[in-house]
């Protein structure tokens, strides 16, 4: 009996099945990224709908802020006009109080507050003055009165009308005292007016360039702020897009992978339906080999046979022929025939 031959189905179903368990491992590593990268894009969506509603609110404020500097720059504006309009007023009744005061105190200036003491003492040392030109006058119509006097004896009607002339005079000058002294209460009153109306002109200036500054840092801040969420909002696309592009690189690479893994396990496929191909040609030509063997021995053994009963060397009988299992019992006796070494 020759050795049977080592059956390879075995084999071949286990590799299949190894080759069956990696498929179903990759596809399922492949379903699972594709998950994973299914929930990180829908976790992008969300982001970017969320920034997006953040820009828009954000957008809405910017708006409001811009409606809000639009309304008060028109009531700036108008405060500004307002202000001009009294600002001339105010022009036009300086100018008639200076030219009153012109008029007044020959070319008295009362521009500023701390020049007031030096007013008051000019002012001072003006009626001083005229105090002193008033006793200086009284003295002259005191020795004109006294000479007078001398004359009234001379001339009763003369003097009669030098008292007349002096008391007109007197009546004269206390009616211009009276007119200066109201003057000056006048001109006491449009001081502390004017610098009223100065230190209301200085607050509202004030008050209006602290707005103006309010209102532009508050445009500055206002755009800080919009400059600040566009960056931030190109700076999470910048973001989504790396991401996105490098779970697509990862995808790909893994896409590559699976591939290579596919065709090195179809090409060990193919190797290993080659080599059991391989080995039943070889099983087939073996077994080809081996009936040619057999045809031979058997040709060979018919001829020593008839050589045998020509020569008589053997014994004389009568030639009979032979069963199979003789056949089969002389080869096995006999020389078997060498078989090749893949049939071991």
């Amino acid at each position: 009996m020759y050795p049977t031959p080592i059956s390879t189905t075995t084999p071949f179903l286990a590799i299949l099945v190894l080759v069956l368990i990696l498929l179903i491992c990759i596809l399922f590593l492949r379903h699972q990224h594709l998950i994973q990268t299914q929930t990180l894009t829908q976790r992008l969506r969300q982001e970017k709908a969320a920034l997006e509603d953040k820009l828009t609110t954000t957008q809405r404020q910017y708006t409001s802020l811009q409606t809000i500097a639009a309304a008060s720059h028109a009531k700036y504006i108008q405060l500004e006009r307002h202000f001009l309009a009294k600002e001339d007023s105010y022009e036009r009744k300086c100018r008639e109080l200076e030219d009153a005061l012109a008029l007044a105190h020959n070319k008295k200036h009362s521009h500023h507050h701390d020049l007031r003491p030096f007013m008051l003492f000019a002012e001072r040392l003006l009626t001083m003055n005229r105090v002193w030109q008033q006793a200086k006058s009284l003295d002259t119509l005191r020795t004109s009165l006294s000479e007078r006097k001398k004359a009234i004896h001379a001339n009763a009607f003369e003097g009669f009308r030098d008292r007349l002339i002096l008391s007109n005079m007197v009546w004269r000058q206390q009616a211009q005292l009276s007119h200066l002294s109201q003057l000056e209460a006048a001109n006491t009153q449009l001081g502390a007016e004017n610098t009223r109306l100065r230190q209301n002109l200085v607050r509202g200036i004030t008050k209006a360039a602290k707005q103006m500054v309010l209102d532009t840092r508050r445009e500055g801040l206002i755009e800080e702020f919009v400059v600040g969420l566009l960056g931030d909002l190109d700076s999470a696309r910048r973001e989504m897009k790396e991401v996105k592009e490098r779970y697509e690189e990862e995808i790909v690479q893994v896409n590559g992978d699976w591939w290579r893994d596919y065709r090195r396990l179809m090409r060990q496929v193919e190797e290993m339906k080659l080599a059991i191909r391989a080995r039943d040609v070889e099983r087939e030509i073996g077994d080809e080999l081996e009936e040619r063997l057999v045809r031979r021995v058997r040709t060979l053994e018919e001829q020593e046979t008839q050589k045998a009963s020509e020569t008589g060397t053997s014994k004389a009988l009568v030639p009979r022929t032979r069963t199979v299992s003789q056949t089969k019992r002389v080869q096995i006796q006999g020389t078997r025939p060498v078989l090749p070494p893949w049939r071991f």
